[in-house]
């Protein structure tokens, strides 16, 4: 299988050794975000991460402790970029989609995605404008499936 879409994003490895690669791609006639390993003979099949959240763009990958991956990506509409992410935990299949921006959010950008290395919480940072002024948040999900945001002003 070849990457023949854009929008690559560095590969990324987990803490196993595994080489991930995600990126916009194709399905189901739209735009779609895809992640696949990579092996010594090239990727794998791709998994579609943003089923059901059509015209996708990748944002941002990253790795974590015990085989943890987390992908975040937007959707451009009219007025704003809505955030989501998926977030996988070590010998578990990816989240459902998560909607992080509101859906009052007005504004353009792009999320970052990490992965703390030593308690393995994950955490997507974006920014976004409210009726109340300009905003940058951050969603953590601690390895208990714990969330919380976090607000601050801009």
């Amino acid at each position: 299988m070849g990457l023949p879409q854009t929008s690559l994003t560095q590969p990324v490895v987990d803490s196993a050794g595994r080489v991930y690669v995600a990126w916009t791609g194709t399905a189901g006639g739209g735009l779609a975000v895809k992640l696949a390993r990579v092996v010594a003979s090239g990727p794998r099949a791709a998994t579609v991460l943003s089923a059901g959240v059509p015209g996708a763009a990748l944002n941002d990958v990253a790795a974590g402790p015990g085989g943890a991956l987390l992908v975040s990506w937007s959707v451009q509409r009219p007025a704003s970029s809505v955030v989501y992410a998926s977030l996988r935990r070590g010998g578990f299949a990816f989240a459902a989609p998560q909607q992080l921006t509101p859906d009052s959010a007005r504004g353009f950008g792009v999320s970052r995605a990490a992965i703390a290395p030593s308690t393995g919480e994950a955490i997507v940072t974006w920014s976004h404008s409210l009726p109340d002024g300009g905003h940058a948040e951050a969603s953590v999900n601690a390895p208990v499936g714990q969330s919380r945001s976090r607000r601050a002003r801009r």
